[in-house]
């Protein structure tokens, strides 16, 4: 699954970084993947049991974007995130757009 896919990148990145369980950076790329997965989770033309899935990725996503250590991480760490984050978004709305629009409005 598509989501699966990018959250591991994503995971694998942050668990690069360690943990500190604080978060006052953001990254903005992330911000709006996960934006955009949280739409199609909520979205009612989607399966129930899809939309229980995307709703674990997303949680988990955001917990680990939450145990990084953005403030203290190299700057090749944070651009890895941010062009994987980018790239998963921009396939998830492509891949949305020509299947269920009306899923990310």
């Amino acid at each position: 699954m598509l989501m699966r896919s990018g959250l591991a990148a994503v995971i694998v990145t942050s668990m690069a970084l360690g943990g500190a369980g604080c978060k006052s950076k953001s990254i903005a790329e992330c911000d709006t993947y996960l934006a955009h997965a949280e739409k199609i989770a909520s979205c009612a033309k989607i399966p129930e049991g899809t939309r229980g899935t995307l709703k674990t990725v997303v949680k988990e996503m955001r917990d680990k974007l939450g145990q990084a250590d953005l403030d203290n991480a190299p700057d090749e760490m944070i651009e890895m995130l941010r062009k994987t984050c980018a790239s998963t978004d921009k396939t998830l709305v492509d891949q949305y757009n020509k299947l269920l629009p009306e899923c990310l409005k």
